[in-house]
């Protein structure tokens, strides 16, 4: 008759001599050690993964979420959670009508959808939830056991402070340059006016 592992191995471990316990007590506290710091390791990469800035979700080949941060959230205002099964392609289309240019950004992120192992990246201005300029990077996620694309990790960054700066900036050029035009102007004028 069909006897279970665990029943096998309990009895059989009744005849097991005192040194033989031991080995096993030894392995079984190692076993908790290496545990704790997984745990401990495990915590701290979760911690770093949520103090970044940026929204980041990786999703498996058959659309399950098996990274997500509350940037990712916060940026596009999708709610996924770890362990659910989302289609975030179809998701970031429907996004596109936020986007200031719909068709640019639809055909970019199909580009970039199309198989497991296409990386790149788009750049898009959103309006919804709140206005923003948007980089998203989309990568394979390669496993070094199998040298196999088993996920995608999309990473959005927030482009807004940067747009408004470079548009700053480019206002103090423009005005830089009118400046120095009405003092040549105004120098040309000043020489007329001494010559009178």
């Amino acid at each position: 008759s069909y006897k279970p592992y665990f029943t096998w191995a309990s009895t059989s471990l009744v005849g097991v001599s005192a040194g033989g316990c031991t080995w096993i007590l030894t392995l079984k506290r190692q076993v908790n050690v290496q545990t704790k710091d997984l745990d401990q390791t495990n915590a701290s990469l979760i911690s770093t993964y949520e103090a970044i800035a940026d929204g980041v979700v990786a999703v498996n080949l058959d659309g399950l979420v098996i990274a997500v941060n509350s940037g990712f959230q916060t940026m596009t205002g999708l709610q996924y959670r770890i362990g659910e099964k989302h289609s975030l392609e179809a998701d970031l289309k429907s996004l596109g009508s936020y986007v200031s240019t719909p068709d640019e950004y639809s055909a970019t992120l199909d580009r970039l959808t199309e198989s497991p192992d296409c990386r790149g990246s788009i750049e898009f201005e959103i309006t919804h939830p709140q206005a923003r300029h948007v980089q998203l990077n989309i990568a394979p996620v390669v496993s070094e056991s199998t040298n196999r694309v088993f996920a995608k990790l999309f990473v959005f960054r927030d482009l807004t402070k940067e747009k408004k700066l470079q548009a700053d900036l480019t206002h103090a050029h423009k005005l830089e340059a009118v400046g120095q035009t009405v003092s040549s102007v105004a120098h040309e004028f000043n020489n007329m006016l001494t010559a009178v």
